[in-house]
């Protein structure tokens, strides 16, 4: 499990129709951001890349998916420190465990 579904139930007090509508926001969110983060891996831009996965990874926290968020942290500081090398790998990781946390959070709205 990549959610902690306990602290995220508490924290919207068991409300699945908001946890639904927060759900949805960060899925635009991160639609936008995302292609930001693979341009910026592209053409090297560090700074951009900081910035998308900064805010990537502030969405990811309201969702208590830790894993998940500890991986858009290591783009943040790619980004931050200027070392790209690994970036790829590490945002194809990211896109794997967002799509395993919509499974995750779908089943837990859907309960």
């Amino acid at each position: 499990m990549l959610i902690d579904s306990e602290e995220l139930l508490e924290e919207v007090e068991d409300d699945r129709e908001m946890l639904g509508a927060m759900f949805t926001i960060f899925q635009q969110d991160a639609e936008e951001r995302l292609p930001k983060i693979r341009s910026a891996i592209g053409s090297a831009n560090a700074k951009v890349l900081m910035e998308e996965a900064h805010a990537l990874k502030g969405g990811i926290g309201n969702f208590f998916a830790m894993s998940v968020y500890e991986t858009a942290y290591q783009l943040e500081i790619m980004g931050r420190d200027g070392q790209l090398a690994d970036a790829s790998s590490v945002l194809a990781e990211l896109e794997k465990q967002l799509v395993d946390m919509t499974a995750e959070i779908s089943a837990l709205i859907s309960e």
